[in-house]
């Protein structure tokens, strides 16, 4: 039973007002006083829920909440909520999985910042969570956190380490180097990861398995992982993911066929055949798994495996569903079937499947050359067959297979083995001979050691370095190549001094062996002396360009700038180096990047000619003018700026630097109208790339760095709610309001309040958004006193004070608060009487609270309004709104059907009086169900439809059979219409009802109409000669029955009642 809306409402406010004052026990007594009214209603359990949790009774919180998750499973709000009341109790165990759930429902919604903040709430409570890692990590590269994305895959690959899952550590490090290539973090536990694997092959140690469960989202996160690696062409990285999740209990023949297809393709076809035979179990893989086993089986010449594998393939087939999309696979198929017949001598099947092919392929009419072939093809192999079949008759069958047998093995092509060298035999020792134990066991019994055994054997296992720069050893004697890699492992280890040392040994035996000098110059680099390494880049360069070796010095310039980026000079002659040799836009990139060094030390002017000189260079790179362009705007020339800016966005519209970059110009320059217009632009390019949503706000967050505006921060935060992250576009709006202070100046902060007020209402804070939408209605009042309301189609918009009532109202209707939201509305009305958004939401508000007589009023004071001011399609669409309020109104739907007439709208306002007559006869309002139909047929009779008059006229007589007025109507158009037999039919009925009705004055009518439409009608004479003789007017009645007696002179009864009349008459006139 429906409690009582009113105690709910004040028991709903009151509770409100004292969870605002944390007064908690008032407020759980109030929110139970409104539970009590509705049991089942939402905002009054989470507030009894969160009244409990203010009091610390987190037990019964609990209990609100799990009930509340069971009915509503993917409520975000309830889940949080839920989650915390875990930890209050400490259950982390179920906090965290409620927290997955959470994370999982954001992911849904596509809310990543609210997934991303779930995920690090169970970061904090299992650190050592490596699944919430993987899907944190996951989550940061989908929102384009690069860098946080890498940092949580070092975290995991530290707890793979530890854990010595050594095989899965190297994966997820070589990804977060994928992500991220220049984490240092990264790149020192890859090498670590490197070097420990390199060990443990040493000493024939197996790798520790997982030590934890897979959770079915990581097995899901492999697999999508696997897929897009093997999109990409990373073949080895997919098939590793394939098999981690294989191994981890997936079965799925998805799955099972993408590695067994990635196995075939690596030659591991045993362990392929396997996971084919899972996945053939299933329906949809099934003909592509025979099919594959067919070949793998006849690659290892097990030919009767590959043919009953083709002809399981070839059952699966369903050749009338073949489109010409498809033959040619399934012309393979047939060839590789038929093949593998011929070669095991089943010469007979091999041409039934040529011929099965070649009819049905003639049948479609398609690929006429190859039927032909194929035909020919199966004629020969049956004739084959027959000679075969008589051969084995003419000579015996045993004999045969005898000689068969005798002579299958060279026929079947098997070869004897051949003897493979060993590649130590005649040939050089590769170098990762020295690397294993037998290697280094030879080397213990030597007298003396190689270079770079001496470098093994010296260096200390744990690495400290980060692995260095690869030389090119081509053309190198052996023993030189050894002290190369022996100065690389040297270096990588931290022994500096005796890297050196090889370094000058090779100098010594190879001074033309330029390359060395690059490993001695990175020595000095992490000795700490950049003198001396910048020194030895400079001479290398100088060496190389005298030799005219170029390519060789731009690596040389590039380590340099490596090791001093601001050397003005050395670039300046890297990037001529660069254009010298055609790589344009490399040579002006380092000429961009000289120009920001020369601004970056003071020095303007240069950088201005810098920009000016690699503009004239390269007047058709986009990027000098981006770049220029944003130097003009640090220099505080935002005029000159956009002229740079827009042939940037000329040559690439969608370029999103460059949307961002002028439209940020624009806001500098306060060029209003076209600020607004390339924001739309920036905003349409966000929403179609979300990664170019994130490129744009950082190019808003690096102006904001240069100078801090408002309305850049407003545009961060338009971004950032188009992204779904509400949290940070909150933020954003919050300090461009801060910054514009707390007085009403500039309609910008009319933008804010909205702004700001939809990001806390979808935080659920509603109380902060309702005061937020009350400020903003004060300002609007004095920035906007006379606007009228408009639509806020754009972000150029400026909101007025009717839109404000209008959020306001919306707030207060989402917080349960429906008096509050009627009183702002009603405010609303009264400024701006007849604003029809205001009325109608007011209305729909009035019957939400069950009064819908109100809620008609208020709609049927606006409809007469448009009524007034002639505008009756306005008034159409309120009475049309009201009818759904109240479908069973008789009045709203009498009104809506005379303004459909109006309109022009006859056939809607035909089935609305439909309805209406309809209405009134189920209410037995008879009468007026009969006017409603004669008003439909007047209508269809003016149409000239007037079949359609006489069935109104017809359900009229049903529904009333004894309504005189009605038919005297229908005998009217019967009249009009000619048919005057019909006419007089339905005038005979008129008499009749009225004689046993005996309405005396309404009969004499009747007749008279009669006799005026057949004057020599019988039955009318009578009945009128009797009336007139009851009446008294005996007169009257002898005349009556002087003309029947003419029309029936035989009748005696007629010549009596005359005789009789006339005597009456005759004695009257006598009396009289």
């Amino acid at each position: 039973m429906a409690g009582n809306r009113g105690i709910y409402n004040a028991a709903m406010k009151r509770a409100q007002a004292y969870a605002w004052n944390k007064d908690w026990a008032e407020a759980l007594r109030e929110y139970q006083r409104a539970t009590a009214e509705f049991p089942d209603d939402l905002d009054a359990r989470l507030g009894t829920a969160a009244a409990y949790a203010g009091l610390e009774r987190w037990q019964e919180a609990l209990q609100i909440y799990e009930q509340l998750h069971r009915e509503r499973p993917d409520d975000p709000v309830i889940l949080e909520r839920l989650g915390d009341a875990y930890l209050e109790v400490k259950d982390r165990a179920q906090a965290r999985e409620v927290y997955l759930r959470l994370s999982d429902l954001y992911v849904m919604h596509r809310k990543r910042p609210q997934a991303i903040a779930a995920l690090q709430r169970v970061c904090e409570l299992f650190p050592q969570d490596e699944e919430t890692l993987a899907r944190l990590a996951r989550l940061y590269r989908e929102a384009g956190d690069t860098l946080s994305a890498a940092q949580a895959m070092v975290e995991r690959v530290r707890i793979l380490f530890q854990e010595r899952r050594l095989g899965e550590a190297m994966a997820v490090c070589e990804e977060a180097l994928q992500v991220a290539p220049e984490h240092r973090q990264a790149r020192e536990l890859l090498f670590r990861l490197r070097q420990e694997m390199a060990a443990r092959r040493e000493r024939g140690e197996e790798e520790a398995g997982p030590s934890v469960v897979v959770s079915q989202y990581q097995l899901e996160a492999w697999i999508r992982e696997a897929s897009e690696r093997q999109e990409k062409g990373d073949l080895e990285g997919a098939l590793r993911l394939y098999e981690r999740a294989v191994q981890s209990g997936m079965r799925r023949a998805d799955v099972c066929y993408s590695l067994a297809s990635l196995y075939k393709e690596a030659g591991r076809l045993e362990q392929a055949i396997e996971l084919f035979q899972m996945a053939a179990k299933d329906e949809e893989y099934a003909l592509s798994s025979h099919y594959a086993l067919g070949e793998i089986y006849r690659d290892l010449e097990q030919l009767e495996a590959a043919a009953q594998e083709f002809e399981q393939a070839l059952h699966l087939v369903d050749l009338q569903a073949i489109g010409r999309e498809a033959i040619d696979d399934l012309i393979q198929m047939y060839q590789a079937a038929a093949d593998v017949h011929e070669r095991r001598g089943d010469l007979a099947r091999a041409a039934s499947l040529y011929a099965t092919l070649a009819g049905f392929l003639q049948g479609k009419r398609w690929h006429p050359q190859q039927v032909e072939a194929f035909r020919k093809r199966a004629e020969e192999l049956t004739e084959k067959s027959m000679f075969a079949r008589l051969r084995q008759l003419g000579t015996g069958m045993l004999s045969a297979i005898q000689e068969e047998a005798s002579t299958g093995p060279s026929q079947a092509g098997g070869r004897p083995e051949s003897a493979v060298p060993s590649p130590s035999e005649g040939g050089l020792r590769s170098i990762t001979d020295f690397l294993r134990p037998s290697a280094l066991s030879r080397v213990e019994s030597q007298p003396s050691l190689r270079p770079l055994e001496e470098a093994l054997s010296i260096a200390p296992p744990a690495p400290l370095q980060l692995p260095v720069r690869e030389l090119d050893t081509s053309g190198l004697e052996e023993e030189l190549r050894e002290l190369v890699e022996a100065s690389r492992v040297y270096l990588e280890r931290g022994l500096f001094y005796a890297a050196i040392d090889v370094c000058c040994k090779v100098i010594e035996r190879a001074p033309e062996y330029l390359p060395i000098h690059l490993r001695l110059a990175e020595i000095y680099e992490r000795q700490d002396r950049p003198e001396m390494a910048a020194a030895k880049y400079q001479a290398l360069i100088q060496t190389y360009l005298a030799r005219g070796e170029k390519e060789q010095a731009v690596e040389a310039y590039r380590a340099l700038l490596s090791l001093s980026p601001d050397d003005i000079s050395s670039r300046s002659q890297l990037a001529d180096l660069l254009l010298d040799l055609g790589r344009q836009e490399e040579g002006v990139r380092e000429l961009i990047q000289v120009a920001q060094t020369y601004f970056r030390l003071g020095q303007t002017t240069r950088a201005i000619e810098t920009f000016r000189e690699v503009r004239a260079r390269a007047p058709e790179s986009r990027e000098v003018y981006l770049e220029y362009g944003l130097f003009l705007l640090k220099l505080g020339r935002p005029e000159a700026a956009v002229s740079e800016l827009r042939r940037a966005v000329q040559m690439d519209p969608r370029d999103p630097i460059g949307l961002a970059r002028i439209n940020i110009a624009l806001a500098w320059l306060r060029d209003e109208e076209s600020f607004w217009d390339s924001l739309e632009a920036v905003l349409r390019r966000a929403e179609e790339d979300e990664q170019a949503g994130r490129t744009m706000e950082r190019e808003y967050k690096e102006a904001l760095l240069i100078q801090e505006m408002p309305l850049l921060y407003y545009v961060m935060g338009l971004l950032q709610r188009q992204a779904g992250r509400i949290a940070e576009a909150l933020e954003s709006f919050q300090r461009a309001s801060q910054r514009l202070g707390d007085e009403p100046r500039d309609p910008l902060q009319l933008r804010l309040c909205r702004a700001m007020a939809e990001a806390y209402l979808a935080l659920g804070q509603i109380e902060e958004a309702i005061r937020t939408l009350q400020k903003g209605l004060e300002w609007a009042e004095v920035l906007t006193p006379q606007a009228p309301a408009a639509p806020l189609a754009g972000p150029r918009a400026i909101p007025t004070s009717l839109s404000f009532y209008h959020w306001l109202a919306e707030a207060h209707t989402k917080a349960g608060w429906v008096d509050e939201a009627i009183a702002v509305l009603r405010r609303a009305k009264a400024a701006h009487p007849f604003d029809r958004e205001t009325v109608t939401t007011l209305a729909d508000l009035y019957f939400r609270q069950g009064n819908l007589r109100q809620a008609l009023a208020e709609l049927h004071e606006l409809a007469l309004h448009y009524e007034q001011m002639n505008d009756l399609d306005q008034a159409l669409e309120i009475f049309q709104q009201m009818v759904r309020l109240a479908p069973s109104n008789l009045t709203v739907r009498g009104r809506l059907a005379t303004l459909f007439i109006r309109r022009g709208y006859v056939d809607r306002g035909l089935n609305e009086l439909e309805t209406v007559a309809e209405l009134q006869q189920k209410k037995g309002m008879i009468e007026e169900a009969v006017r409603s139909l004669q008003q439909m047929a007047e209508i269809y009779w003016t149409m000239g439809r007037q079949d359609r008059a006489y069935q109104m006229y017809g359900r009229i007589v049903q529904l009333a059979p004894h309504d005189i007025a009605a038919r005297q109507q229908l005998v009217n158009l019967h009249i009009l219409a000619g048919r005057l037999a019909d006419a007089l039919e339905e005038q005979r009925t008129i008499a009749r009802i009225a004689l046993q009705r005996k309405e005396t004055e309404t009969s004499l009518a009747a007749l008279h109409q009669v006799l005026a439409l057949d004057p020599e009608d019988r039955w009318a004479l009578r009945e009128l000669g009797g009336l007139l003789a009851a009446l008294g007017e005996h007169g009257q009645a002898v005349r009556i029955y002087r003309r029947l007696a003419r029309l029936e002179p035989e009748d005696a009864e007629v010549a009596a009642r005359l005789q009789e009349e006339e005597l009456r008459a005759v004695s009257d006139q006598a009396g009289g």
